[in-house]
């Protein structure tokens, strides 16, 4: 049997540090430990990390012309801010509940959620990006046709940086 373990961090909400989800050696054999005493004979147990894919996000906003400039950079804090919270392990997915393993993303799901904030007019491009290394400049950009982005079976998925300009 394969255990799953993602582990719990301070602040869920925001950009999570790839160092935070890392499943350290003390909470895995806890993990182990606890299920060792409860599971059947013969059945051996495996605790694991999710595979993360670290997902970057460019957006175009489009707001009425000539709008303030308090406006656009509260709007573009908003965007950023919805990103990182829907693409999140803890936080995200179309529950708001977590990213549930496995579930790839749909590109219009991004149209969508940057289209709801207060003062969009239109969503003009969204562009995804997968980094093998998050942090890193590295990222592999996802073809503008590619509709959806594909997560392995035990993967969830975690925001990288974002960057959204608004006009």
């Amino acid at each position: 049997v394969f255990i799953v373990v993602l582990p719990q961090t301070d602040n869920p909400q925001e950009r999570i540090a790839p160092e935070q989800l890392v499943t350290s050696a003390e909470l895995r054999s806890a993990v182990l430990a606890h299920l060792d005493a409860r599971r059947l004979l013969g059945v051996s147990l495996e605790v694991r990390q999710p595979q993360y894919t670290w997902i970057s996000v460019r957006a175009v906003l489009r707001l009425a012309e000539r709008s303030d400039p308090a406006l656009i950079s509260d709007v573009q804090q908003q965007a950023e801010e919805a990103l990182y919270r829907y693409l999140n392990p803890y936080t995200g997915g179309p529950q708001g509940d977590g990213w549930p393993f496995g579930r790839p993303l749909n590109r219009s799901e991004l149209y969508s959620l940057l289209h709801r904030i207060e003062y969009v007019e239109f969503v003009e491009d969204v562009q995804i990006s997968i980094n093998e290394t998050p942090g890193r400049g590295d990222a592999q950009p996802v073809a503008a046709q590619t509709r959806s982005v594909s997560i392995p079976r035990y993967g969830l998925i975690c925001s990288d940086r974002h960057q959204v300009k608004v006009s």
